[in-house]
């Protein structure tokens, strides 16, 4: 069976987000060995920053009328116009833009890029460009009109915090990317296929962000796309696997869906990196001492006030050493002594109840809550009152 490879581009300078990180591992889930493959690749482009305009003022949420088409042509007359691993990266990265004529050229040049330093063959492998950066008229997501191989997402857009969790629509465009490249590839996309009103249909391109809500729960293709996508002959395997791409997306974001976990505490596993929420597809990452800290408070559920941190001296050195070895293990530099050293200037400054201890909670808790939302992050979280026992209320 013929494999479609998607590769998802992400520039080094902005690296893998919570969002991007979670949004692969959801559309990786899905059939790991079918038609579809994902795949996350580092690109080396160089931070376009410097020809970019900053508003400060643009915040992603205005409506776009897609009335122009996302073209060459009409690109050209926008390059004059007036440019107006968190929430706070994703909305400080969007007040920087670029026209599409800028988006297409930054497309182009990863395309190119990819297909000259790896052996992929064009016939089954789409590019994706996974963009930080905002568009002058806020476009979310698109194939290119020019080269059948390449699309972009723009993975900060205000359409990720519209649902659920923010990897949610872009889990969602990865599969109706990839079906875009194996069923609609035509140069005139835009004119036969682009809905300017509102279907329920993955070709559907809203006027009003927030609709975007409406073509991920209804999870569907209109007649007309079916009727086309029919004519194309598409492998059965390869519309399955869509299928389920666009049902897993669609049964985290539905309402009683979301009803129903917010009665119930999630399951939680840990791993040497992550915090793992296997029911709802999020994980969190965590830098050493955080998983140490975090792992600490899992030991007891009793709970812990900082005040007495420094009663637990050698369990959190042991948890710390572990995760430190682990994830340092291709550190040839840091020998035993050195690393000794490196953790108990961290216990030092826990035991006196530095702000290295406060912060180390805060970044642990507000990881939690990106990535699986307020209301179910809070049983996980390390909490407690002021001077208090800090607890994981889960373990209660």
């Amino acid at each position: 069976m013929t494999k479609t490879h998607v590769y998802l581009l992400v520039p080094e300078y902005a690296g893998v987000t919570g969002t991007i990180q979670a949004a692969f591992d959801l559309a990786s889930s899905v059939d790991p060995n079918g038609p579809i493959q994902f795949h996350l690749k580092d690109y080396p482009e160089r931070n376009p920053k410097e020809y970019m305009k900053k508003d400060d003022s643009w915040d992603g949420m205005r409506e776009k009328r897609y009335t122009e088409r996302f073209s060459r042509q009409v690109l050209l007359k926008e390059v004059d116009a007036s440019v107006n691993y968190s929430l706070a990266y994703a909305r400080e990265n969007r007040k920087w833009l670029e026209t599409p004529d800028q988006v297409l050229e930054r497309m182009a040049n990863a395309e190119d890029w990819f297909f000259e330093t790896s052996k992929a063959d064009r016939e089954n492998s789409l590019v994706i460009l996974l963009n930080p950066f905002g568009n002058y008229p806020n476009y979310f997501c698109g194939p290119s009109p020019e080269r059948r191989n390449v699309a972009f997402i723009q993975t900060t857009h205000y359409a990720t915090e519209t649902l659920t969790a923010r990897h949610i629509p872009v889990a969602y465009e990865m599969f109706a990317s990839a079906m875009r490249f194996r069923a609609f590839n035509v140069p005139d996309y835009q004119d036969r296929f682009v809905h300017m009103r509102d279907k329920g249909c993955m070709n559907d391109f809203f006027s009003d962000i927030k609709n975007i809500r409406l073509k991920i729960l209804s999870a569907d293709i209109c007649d007309d796309c079916y009727s086309y996508i029919r004519s194309q002959t598409v492998n059965p395997l390869f519309i399955e696997q869509i299928y389920k791409g666009f049902e897993a997306v669609r049964a985290q974001q539905n309402s009683f869906t979301r009803a129903r976990r917010e009665r119930i505490i999630l399951d939680l596993t840990t791993s040497v990196r992550y915090l793992r929420f296997d029911s709802i597809g999020a994980q969190v990452s965590l830098a050493p001492k955080e998983m140490a800290l975090y792992k600490f408070y899992l030991n007891h559920p009793e709970g812990v006030a900082y005040s007495s941190i420094c009663d637990h001296r050698d369990e959190l050195y042991s948890l710390y050493e572990e995760h430190y070895q682990q994830t340092h293990s291709d550190d040839a530099q840091l020998d035993q002594s050195e690393r000794r050293v490196a953790i108990n200037a961290v216990l030092d400054r826990w035991c006196m109840q530095d702000e290295d201890l406060t912060q180390t909670v805060s970044k642990i808790n507000g990881k939690i809550k990106r990535a699986i939302t307020d209301e179910l992050a809070k049983p996980h979280q390390i909490l407690g009152p002021r001077g208090g026992k800090r607890k994981i209320a889960a373990l209660a």
